[in-house]
């Protein structure tokens, strides 16, 4: 009875087919996952330097963003004004010691350039010129006790909301204003300026103006492609765990 049943026609038909798509998902699915896990470097957020964008571990839910990176030199070279990166920061920013952690910053210049950062009352101007070319003005409008709800735990915040190509982000302001006057980044050295979203809280480029030594892009690890999700980071096992999904928020 059961041979009978696997020569009919009409299961044929439809057995076999339905067999080979899928067996063809199966094998698409492992590739893309084999694909993710080889190609892309997962990372996580510590500390407060990217607030409000990115959660570190500093709300009352100890949670952080997790996602991944691309550190193929290939994608450092395609880097855009304002893109998320991680980095190394140069040894003399650490009194002489080697560095052994990753930061997660945002590119505000490139090599060859000379920036400025101006405000007013109620108003941010980022200026870049380079050269013969013509002068990029970002002119970002200043909020003040602006809401914020991080994962459970309520902020109001002066910000500054800037925009670039492809891109809006706010910079928390509300305990430090930045300026600083037609820094020139080396382009024999090729230096970056980096700066966290968290005006009131990032060690970054601002405070190592007309310092010797610069991130250059040997320093830079990768441009961060994705945020996947929320976790708690377990300093005994230095794992992640109790991870929540989320939709991606992609930064390109």
């Amino acid at each position: 009875m059961a041979e009978k049943f696997y020569k009919n026609e009409k299961f044929q038909k439809v057995f076999y087919p339905a067999l080979y798509v899928a067996l063809t998902v199966l094998l698409v699915i492992s590739g893309l996952v084999i694909f993710y896990n080889t190609y892309y470097t997962p990372i996580f957020v510590s500390g407060k330097s990217m607030m409000p964008t990115l959660l570190g571990g500093y709300t009352e839910s100890g949670r952080v963003h997790y996602g991944i990176s691309d550190n193929h030199r290939k994608k450092i070279d395609q880097l855009e004004r304002f893109d998320v990166v991680i980095t190394y920061y140069p040894a003399s920013w650490n009194s002489g010691d080697e560095d052994t952690t990753y930061k997660i910053k945002r590119v505000w210049g490139f090599p060859g350039e000379t920036i400025s950062l101006t405000h007013t009352e109620d108003t941010y101007t980022f200026t870049i010129s380079k050269g013969d070319s013509e002068t990029q003005v970002f002119t970002a409008p200043i909020t003040k006790n602006k809401h914020y709800n991080l994962d459970g735990s309520e902020y109001s915040l002066t910000v500054a909301t800037f925009t670039g190509r492809r891109r809006v982000f706010d910079v928390n302001l509300t305990s430090a204003y930045r300026t600083f006057d037609k820094v020139t980044l080396s382009e024999e050295k090729q230096e970056y300026f980096l700066m966290g979203d968290n005006w009131s809280g990032s060690h970054d480029s601002y405070y190592h103006i007309g310092s010797s030594e610069q991130i250059n892009k040997g320093l830079l690890q990768g441009k961060v492609i994705a945020i996947q999700g929320t976790a708690i980071y377990d300093n005994t096992t230095k794992k992640l765990k109790n991870k929540r999904k989320m939709r991606d928020l992609f930064y390109f």
